[in-house]
């Protein structure tokens, strides 16, 4: 064995070489995950320390929460119907357990190992999102992007967004920590807070926005309570109002019926216009169907697109609708002279289905804008993620009024949607008829209203984060709580390893004050 021939040291070394590939493989790949844990779960077996293993599983508080939290899922296999979709349920999950595992059992206790694993979680953030950004820009091949979600070349935009944030927290916090060396991690918090606002994942943002302020209110409050609640008024409260007030505040015809004498009659070519005044408005409140001649514009688009005017477009939306509301976002005529205004580039945005000119723009504001007019024309969800979560959350609530006791069980959960959503007579389409995309939904669907125990200790967690003024276990723990709302974080492989590598690094370690060990 390793152990007997060259001694402890070699597993250990062994050990963070496994979590070394954990943190470099969570931006990067599934399969360096996979690997990285298995090779842990090897090493420790061939080291066979099983005495001291089983003694620091039983005292570890951490490591049975989570444990806890996983045998669940075993146990949901009682009342399920769908067997296969519950093994493979339990399979995605097995990180939450494995992770965890490998750091209750042989956990680090130095520093400056802990420091290296982040740094090399943000080696590999900071390569995949240059990689990611350089890619969007035609700069490594030619890539055909449908829309800025594409912006993620290595797994799910939203998760990859979460993971930028969190990147940008832990760089501004080496930033203040290593004094002299921190100058090394500004590049980095800039760079990743530019990547979070470039992408604009909203999921990203709002990790970004808690991870941040959770850092600061901290701080504050170590130095004043009053300062720091104050701040977290003014940071949360103040910017939550007038960002609803922004969504939602009702819109003001910038034509009216009234004004239907006033308006053209004829387009410069003599045919006639059309001003139909039907209830649908761009996200400023612009008619979209006045000032129109579809058959000049049918005419002068088939021109210069390859796709056809009574086509789709990139998002399966029709093209002449998505032109309508394009030319409209820009106050111009819809005529073959004001056609004409339009550059290359807003005929390939409108080609992509970018349909209002602001949504072309790079950006979260660009994001903010499409939400805007998801809020105001509320009629059909497909193709708006904003009122698609709508749906799903209603119908998951609905689930939960007739399983709220002990949920559909493990495998059962895309079952009950499915027929929630045949029930509703949802005006979803099947490929969007998704789960809950709220963690502490999906839980309690699953598994009734006790599991969500399991998130009551989570934010106990929080709270003993900011007792040991641990700056980036608090930032993490608050981002995975905002997060879980907005998410199904625990329901794929890339969510269950982030969330139990960093939930192990944080939870299962010894205390800040006992792990000052530079070796």
């Amino acid at each position: 064995m390793i152990y007997r021939n060259l001694g402890n040291k070699a597993h250990d070394s062994l050990h963070f070489i496994a979590l070394a590939g954990l943190a470099f493989g969570l931006p990067l790949n599934k399969v360096v995950m996979s690997i990285s844990m298995m090779f842990g779960l090897l090493n420790l077996l061939i080291k066979a320390d099983f005495a001291i293993y089983w003694k620091r599983i039983k005292t570890n508080r951490f490591f049975i929460v989570i444990a806890s939290f996983w045998l669940i899922h075993l146990l949901g296999m009682f009342w399920t119907n769908d067997t296969q979709f519950a093994l493979n349920d339990i399979r995605v999950k097995l990180p939450l357990i494995v992770i965890p595992l490998l750091l209750t059992i042989d956990p680090i206790q130095s520093r400056f190992k802990l420091h290296w694993l982040i740094y090399i979680f943000l080696i590999s953030l900071c390569i995949t999102s240059t990689y990611n950004y350089l890619s969007f820009h035609q700069i490594f091949g030619y890539r055909n992007y449908n829309d800025i979600r594409g912006l993620s070349l290595f797994g799910s935009h939203i998760r990859y967004g979460i993971l930028v944030a969190l990147g940008a927290v832990f760089s501004l916090y080496f930033f203040f920590k290593l004094e002299k060396k921190g100058i090394l991690f500004l590049p980095l918090f800039i760079w990743f807070t530019y990547y979070t606002y470039f992408s604009q994942i909203i999921s990203g943002t709002i990790a970004l926005t808690i991870g941040l302020t959770s850092m600061l209110f901290l701080f504050l409050f170590r130095q004043k309570k009053s300062l720091a609640i104050l701040f977290a008024f003014l940071v949360l409260a103040v910017p939550a109002v007038l960002l609803f007030f922004g969504l939602t505040r009702p819109i003001k015809d910038p034509v009216t019926k009234s004004d239907l004498k006033s308006l053209p009659a004829k387009t410069k070519e003599g045919r006639d216009y059309v001003h139909y005044f039907v209830d649908i408005k761009d996200s400023k409140g612009n008619y979209l169907f006045i000032n129109l001649c579809e058959y000049e514009l049918e005419r002068e688009w088939n021109k210069v697109s390859k796709f056809n005017y009574d086509g789709k477009d990139e998002k399966g939306q029709e093209i002449r609708f998505t032109l309508i509301r394009y030319m409209t976002s820009m106050n111009l005529k819809k005529d073959a002279e004001d056609f004409r205004k339009l550059t290359n580039t807003d005929i390939r945005n409108i080609e992509n289905g970018i349909a209002e000119k602001e949504d072309g723009r790079s950006g979260i504001m660009a994001r903010l804008n499409g939400i805007r007019y998801q809020l105001l024309t509320q009629a059909d969800p497909n193709g708006h993620s904003l009122l698609q979560r709508i749906e799903y959350w209603k119908t998951g609530l609905r689930i939960i009024q007739k399983n709220w006791l002990i949920g559909v069980g493990t495998g059962d959960i895309q079952k009950a949607f499915d027929q929630q959503y045949e029930q509703d007579q949802t005006k979803l389409l099947k490929e969007n008829r998704l789960r809950a995309h709220n963690t502490y939904l999906t839980v309690w669907i699953s598994f009734g209203v006790f599991s969500l125990l399991f998130f009551y200790l989570i934010f106990f967690y929080l709270i003993e984060m900011f007792k040991r003024a641990d700056y980036v276990g608090f930032a993490f723990i608050a981002i995975a709580i905002v997060t879980f709302f907005i998410e199904d974080t625990l329901e794929t492989q890339t969510g269950v390893t982030f969330f139990s590598f960093f939930y192990g690094l944080f939870m299962t370690n010894l205390d800040p004050q006992k792990t000052n060990n530079p070796e």
